[in-house]
């Protein structure tokens, strides 16, 4: 059964007892990048925490123990989702196991707002009358360049991506839609 709504989601209680003093939340990800696969190790990171977990599951102290599974972070950050329809509310702390190529205490992580923008116009055949259409791939180019512009006068922390998602259906048609996302990540 899904989490809040996001699909591939799941909740799991892993030790329970009649009074808790603490309440702990295990996150655990599990997603890939479409043709890129585990970039950023979550097949790993995933495994561990579920490992957290289970080592958990005998535990003698009075606290309850749940693995919470956390999809899609490489494109839509399912954790925010999560936060805000309050699936975390009832957890004294959260923690959640991420590799890296060293032991830290203290770590800078990324977060990501997307934005997605649509660009109308209006569409005619782009050999026998094209001034009668309105090309929204002008709009979503303008927009790749801006944002392209700007990067220069960012800090480092910042990141902006983007793709088109829809493109249109034939060369020779002026297209009326096109689909942009822009994902802006923050170092934190």
């Amino acid at each position: 059964m899904s989490v809040a709504g996001q699909p591939w989601s799941f909740r799991t209680q892993i030790h329970s007892c009649a009074d808790p003093v603490l309440r702990v939340a295990i996150v655990t990800e599990y997603d890939a990048l479409p043709e890129m696969g585990h970039a950023c190790g979550h097949c790993v990171s995933g495994s561990i925490s579920v490992l957290a977990a289970l080592a958990l599951m005998e535990c003698t102290y009075p606290i309850c123990v749940d693995l919470i599974g956390t999809p899609d972070e490489e494109l839509r950050g399912a954790k925010t989702y999560m936060v805000q329809n309050g699936v975390f509310d009832q957890y004294d702390f959260a923690i959640m196991i991420h590799l890296d190529n060293k032991n830290r205490s203290a770590v800078k992580t990324l977060c990501i707002m997307d934005l997605k923008v649509d660009f109308f116009g209006k569409s005619s055949h782009a050999a026998s009358a094209p001034w009668e259409g309105r090309n929204a791939l002008n709009g979503v180019q303008l927009f790749f360049h801006a944002v392209d512009m700007l990067r220069q006068h960012v800090t480092p922390d910042i990141m902006m991506h983007g793709i088109i998602q829809e493109g249109g259906t034939a060369a020779n048609i002026v297209p009326k839609k096109r689909q942009h996302i822009c994902i802006l990540e923050v170092i934190s």
